[in-house]
């Protein structure tokens, strides 16, 4: 498995590449917040043989760059067509996990690469769905300035807001997604569709892949038993099998 880095609209990327042959299908891991692309090494390794595999380090995260200013979802969907530009991928199959999965959805919908399969994977995706944390993240706002410095991410992590005490020079990033509702997306997504989902998941419950699976027209639903918000690490020969049979 190769580490890459490409520069894509003067950002440095970083990813991981497994590339079998020039004509094995292509398939485009995009992970979670806080997250990296080693979240996929484990899917990658079971896979290599027979696809072309791309994990990307999202801007601000991992080893590649952090952004020069705040990104929508729309501005990271950008970056992923652009990657897969450079690398001159065809007929991509579009993995996203949790918010990865709100980019995946952003690329399908408005067409922005050649999309052949999405999988989302416990993705992220309804605003409405997030307005607890907003609530937790506003009370974490108002009270920082109140709070000496040394306490202020114990203060954001009582209120239950974790990612947006720990996203440092991305929490405008980060407001900027969980405020986006991409139920007009979903609508929009017409390529064979597979959503996989883990049974125990708190973080994005089961009921909004179920909300997904009604609202994306070809679309696949399945759960993973047992599995909590990470099904694909938590159950990684059952959802190999589930993508390698789909894709």
């Amino acid at each position: 498995m190769l580490e890459k880095q490409l520069v894509v609209n003067n950002q440095l990327l970083n990813y991981l590449e497994e590339k079998t042959s020039d004509t094995a299908p292509a398939v485009v891991f995009l992970h979670g917040w806080q997250a990296s692309s080693d979240t996929w090494r484990p899917i990658i390794y079971r896979l290599k043989e027979h696809y072309n595999l791309y994990a990307l380090d999202l801007p601000g995260f991992g080893k590649s760059e952090m952004p020069k200013l705040p990104m929508t979802v729309a501005d990271y969907a950008q970056i992923v067509k652009d990657f897969t530009t450079k690398l001159e991928l065809k007929n991509v199959t579009l993995v996203g996990h949790s918010f990865g999965g709100r980019i995946a959805q952003k690329c399908s919908a408005e067409h922005f690469l050649t999309i052949s399969r999405l999988v989302l994977v416990d993705s992220s995706g309804f605003r409405d769905g997030s307005m607890g944390k907003m609530i937790k993240v506003g009370l974490a706002r108002i009270a920082k300035p109140f709070v000496p410095e040394r306490f202020r991410k114990k203060i954001s992590k009582a209120f239950g807001a974790t990612d947006y005490a720990e996203s440092g020079e991305l929490r405008q990033t980060f407001i900027n997604v969980i405020n986006e509702d991409q139920t007009e997306d979903m609508k929009k997504i017409e390529m064979p569709t597979l959503i996989v989902w883990g049974q125990n998941d708190k973080e994005t419950p089961l009921e909004f892949g179920e909300r997904m699976h009604a609202l994306i027209r070809d679309s696949k639903f399945e759960i993973l038993p047992g599995a909590a918000h990470y099904s694909f690490l938590d159950k990684p020969e059952e959802f190999t099998r589930l993508l390698a049979s789909f894709v």
